[in-house]
């Protein structure tokens, strides 16, 4: 961002000055996860938290699903979401304990 600025009176002008700033990029993703118990399914809510936009697929690691999703994408601006989804078949283990643990993380592939 470059900015230019001077002072003046009724008969006197000043200077201009101008000043470059270099804006710095903050790449940033907040991701929450929710259950459909009718359908077996989490749904992962991906935000661009950060002041970029992001640019391709974001890939979701999730430790109860074998691998990874990709959630597409081909702009997400600052503040936008995007949601992906992936199923989890309930185990009798898992009513037994009352609750399940999850671990979930989102990686952007590309900033733009």
């Amino acid at each position: 961002m470059t900015n230019s600025a001077y002072a003046t009176d009724s008969n006197i002008d000043s200077n201009t000055v101008t000043l470059t700033v270099t804006a710095v990029k903050i790449p940033a993703l907040t991701i929450v996860t929710s259950v459909s118990p009718t359908n077996d399914s989490y749904i992962y809510t991906v935000t661009n938290s950060g002041n970029v936009n992001i640019k391709g697929p974001i890939k979701i690691t999730d430790s109860f699903i074998n691998g990874s999703i990709l959630i597409q994408n081909t702009n997400l601006g600052p503040g936008q979401t995007i949601t992906g989804t992936s199923n989890y078949s309930i185990s009798q283990e898992d009513i037994n304990s009352g609750f399940v643990t999850v671990s979930v993380y989102a990686k952007v592939l590309m900033i733009v």
